[in-house]
């Protein structure tokens, strides 16, 4: 019995040590598939993947690097051949990790004659490529800074993109200035031009001319200065210049009704004044010419005042109890008096001062005008019959402002003081009769006129 249980432990600790041994191997070959994984994975990556003409060409680190692959792609003058994208593990040494890199890749299988360049996109349209981005820099530069001004800049979205390209297609600083910018010829339009003759001399069609002039109805005038360059300038430089100023706020006319007023009658009860204003706007200039006006800020100094003008609105033509009034107030200079005058009757008075001519004359009453016209010997003359039973008669006018038949007013405008028909000098011949008629020759009575005038 002792000696089976001895033989029984012997086979016990074997079998111990079997089961060690295979643990350790187990251990063993656990660790060199972890060590053989890491050592894999060092050499390579996940990725999107560019397969070209049955080659992986290069792989793209992630999706924003691709978007702006197949940007350039879009951008580039180069017939790209076709290109497969997907998503596996590639070998790092083909990896790019920029767009740029990518798409020389590509263009290695290619046949073109290619090779390293910076392109200028305007509104992401490629139209110019140069050697190197510094050139297109200083040719940017140079032009903005030929405009006045600090705030200064292209309208355009302008991009620089450094890559390849085809090799005929690269142009020489000139000529992308030319392309960029256009000749930018200029003509200035000289005493007896018309569009027409300009364009003869100029070589161009008037439609092109006008276009490009912006030329409306074929209006222009001397001074102007229209372009005709061949090329269209591509890029435009907008350029805010600030401007401080003080302007008048024009005043407003107010019409006031005044029923006690017959119609016609006009004055102005409070004159109108302009206030002040203080702005500060930004002029804008495209290609150094005018465009447009923008107010950044204002402020009123001196707010305006109103005119305020009486208009009469009454249909009621009863003259005025008081008398008609002067009719030229100017002066109130008489050179030649009612009544007997080189051995015949005066029929009226003749009000007359140096610097009389072209002066203003006013109805003396209210009344409807019978004659404005030239009537005889009075010349260039008006005629005015009043409800108070008298006419007016203002002779050797030298403007008439009033026609036949019209309604007038007491003091309203109706002519200026002239020397027409028979007059030996400037001056306003006044006179009155008392008449019922309403003919402009009749044989009714002259009165002196200083029986009805106020003075």
């Amino acid at each position: 019995m002792q000696v089976n249980a001895r033989y029984s432990r012997i086979i016990s600790i074997k079998n111990d040590r079997n089961r060690i041994c295979f643990s350790e191997i187990f251990l063993t070959v656990t660790f060199l598939i972890f060590v053989f994984t890491v050592c894999k994975l060092n050499f390579q990556q996940y990725g999107i993947a560019l397969d070209c003409r049955g080659d992986t060409v290069a792989m793209l680190t992630n999706e924003e690097v691709y978007e702006k692959f197949i940007k350039l792609i879009s951008k580039s003058n180069i017939p790209i051949p076709a290109t497969y994208a997907k998503l596996r593990a590639v070998n790092y040494k083909k990896i790019a990790n920029s767009a740029g890199i990518a798409l020389t890749k590509i263009t290695e299988k290619t046949d073109f004659p290619v090779m390293q360049g910076c392109g200028l996109c305007v509104d992401d349209k490629l139209v110019c490529i140069s050697e190197n981005e510094t050139e297109i820099d200083e040719i940017l530069n140079q032009e903005i800074d030929s405009y006045d001004g600090d705030n200064k800049k292209f309208i355009e979205k302008l991009e620089k993109i450094n890559g390849v390209y085809l090799k005929s297609e690269f142009l020489s600083k000139d000529l992308i200035k030319e392309k960029l910018f256009g000749e930018n010829k200029a003509y200035t339009v000289v005493d007896g031009d018309t569009i027409s003759s300009i364009s003869q001399k100029l070589g161009v069609s008037t439609n092109f001319l006008s276009k490009l002039n912006n030329i409306k109805n074929n209006k222009i005038k001397i001074g102007d200065v229209l372009y005709f360059g061949n090329n269209k300038r591509i890029l435009n430089i907008e350029n805010k210049i600030c401007e401080n100023s003080i302007v008048n706020i024009p005043f407003k006319k107010i019409e006031k009704l005044d029923k006690r007023k017959p119609v016609g009658f006009k004055k102005i009860e409070r004159n109108g004044k302009n206030g002040i204003e203080k702005y500060i706007a930004e002029k804008i200039y495209i290609n150094g010419k005018f465009d447009r006006k923008k107010i950044i800020n204002r402020s009123v100094l001196t707010n305006p005042v109103d005119e305020i003008l009486l208009v009469g609105t009454s249909n009621h033509f009863s003259s005025q109890k008081n008398g008609h009034c002067w009719p030229v107030s100017y002066t109130k200079n008489i050179t030649s008096g009612y009544g007997i005058r080189w051995g015949k009757v005066h029929d009226g008075i003749d009000i007359a001062k140096s610097g009389i001519y072209g002066k203003e004359i006013v109805s003396t009453n209210h009344g409807r005008v019978l004659l404005a016209g030239w009537y005889g010997g009075y010349g260039l003359c008006v005629i005015i019959y009043h409800t108070d039973s008298t006419k007016t008669l203002y002779g050797h006018c030298s403007k008439v402002y009033v026609k036949s038949g019209q309604k007038v007013y007491k003091g309203q405008p109706i002519a200026l003081v002239g020397a027409s028909g028979f007059s030996t000098g400037p001056h306003l011949h006044y006179g009155v009769k008392r008449c019922r008629c309403l003919k402009i020759r009749c044989n009714c009575p002259s009165i002196n006129p200083l029986t009805l005038l106020r003075r």
